[in-house]
């Protein structure tokens, strides 16, 4: 579960880039 939350924050934050 946290794994998936991780991946969904990282994709946000290259969005963010």
């Amino acid at each position: 579960a946290l794994s998936k939350l991780a991946t969904q924050l990282n994709e946000k934050t290259f969005e963010l880039e």
